[in-house]
């Protein structure tokens, strides 16, 4: 029983040397030819193959996709709006633009102003709030 495995696996090894023998000699033969784009696999291959992960024409999202992006979502504003603290950031944020900025109030009054002006709207309400600004100015 032992010769019969010993002489199985010198003709096993013989084999396994040869073919790799004949494979480098044909591999080198075929690395040393050009290849012709226009028969390869390559030249039928579109970009968007490449986007989709394959050359299925379906675009169909994975069945995961919803469930992930929905949970990164929840995710996300679980955080952002109930678990983070405010900071001064918020604060900033919080505060209206007329006070950052001098002087837009009362040119935006004006543009309102003249606006309804020049539409017969009622300029009442308008005219009093240019009146509170102009007092607290001076």
């Amino acid at each position: 029983m032992a010769g019969v495995k010993m002489l199985l696996s010198r003709n096993l090894l013989k084999v396994i040397t040869q073919n790799i023998a004949n494979g480098r000699r044909m591999c080198t033969k075929e690395l040393d030819k050009p290849v012709k784009y226009s028969a390869s696999k390559a030249a039928a291959w579109k970009a968007e193959f490449s986007r989709s992960g394959g050359e299925s024409s379906d675009n169909e999202a994975a069945w995961f996709q919803t469930y992930a992006v929905t949970g990164s979502v929840a995710a996300f504003l679980i955080y952002f709006c109930v678990l983070r603290e405010e900071s001064d950031i918020d604060d900033q944020l919080m505060m209206p633009l007329y006070d950052k900025i001098d002087g837009l109030e009362e040119s935006q009054l004006r543009n309102a102003l003249q606006y309804r002006l020049d539409n017969g709207l009622s300029t009442a309400d308008i005219t009093a709030r240019l009146k509170e600004i102009e007092k607290s100015n001076a």
